[in-house]
């Protein structure tokens, strides 16, 4: 479950996402594009209103939620499925 300015976002075992907005108290949408259960959502970007999700169906998923569909698809390049995410801090990545 990930939460950021009042929308609750979760995952959940029939592969879809889904979206709840607090402030209101009503479902914001359902992210369809998975055919196996949702193991984690990252927001890679707390400045954007995007998110990834990874599944058992082998899959990552990159969704805008500013307009509640995939933006683009990744395939597990081991052909496992995917049961984590995590989001790396960009000093780890940075040469100086």
């Amino acid at each position: 479950m990930l939460s950021h300015s009042g929308v609750i976002v979760s995952g959940g075992k029939d592969g879809t996402i889904k979206l709840f907005d607090t402030i209101i108290g009503r479902n914001k949408g359902v992210l369809l594009g998975h055919k196996g259960p949702i193991y984690g959502i990252v927001q890679p970007d707390v400045n954007k209103n995007n998110i990834i999700s990874c599944s058992d169906d082998k899959t990552l998923i990159y969704w805008t939620l500013d307009h509640l569909q995939a933006l683009k698809t990744i395939f597990s390049p081991s052909g496992r499925p995917l049961r984590a995410l995590i989001k790396v801090p960009s000093f780890l990545g940075s040469k100086n």
